[in-house]
């Protein structure tokens, strides 16, 4: 891979440390190079696999990615493309190299689709609550309440419901 590797690192060289992804984007490997590729990814699945897995399991709980396993293991073929533009076999054995980085590439994969998540769900939020602008549906429903056009049981239900609306 090491033609693939001077290439990629000379396209990384017009983007920033961050945009690395087009730097790989834009050097499209050969039959061979792509194979050789195949073949590196392949002999460390199953410390790739751990790594998503581990990566998962810390991301779950209410702002987990709406990812499964295999969706992380596909993006981690293309993390650990980039991951391999900047690697230096003098500096460090490809597996500790893999594990330091990619490890933090898919860390920071999960996170970002968390907070794609996040961001979704308040979207969602402020759209169910906002009516209309300056509607406030607590006053209105007391205002109908104090003038008994809700029924008791529907009132008690409400209040029970929403206890800081009294």
């Amino acid at each position: 891979i090491k033609k693939w590797q001077a290439r990629a690192r000379e396209e990384a060289q017009k983007h920033s440390r961050h945009e690395l992804k087009k730097a790989v984007q834009n050097t499209t490997p050969t039959d061979e190079e792509a194979r050789a590729l195949y073949e590196l990814y392949a002999e460390h699945e199953s410390d790739i696999r751990e790594w998503c897995k581990n990566a998962l399991a810390k991301a779950q709980g209410e702002d987990a990615p709406p990812v499964g396993l295999e969706d992380v293991m596909a993006e981690a073929y293309i993390l650990t493309q980039r991951s391999l533009v900047r690697f230096e076999p003098e500096e460090a054995g490809l597996r500790t190299y893999l594990q330091h980085d990619l490890r933090g590439r898919i860390r920071d994969y999960l996170s970002s689709m968390s907070e794609e998540r996040r961001e979704r769900s308040e979207t969602k939020q402020e759209n169910r609550s906002a009516i209309a602008p300056g509607f406030d549906l607590a006053a209105v429903y007391s205002g109908l309440v104090d003038e008994g056009k809700v029924p008791a049981e529907a009132a008690d239900l409400y209040n029970r419901l929403h206890p800081g609306d009294q």
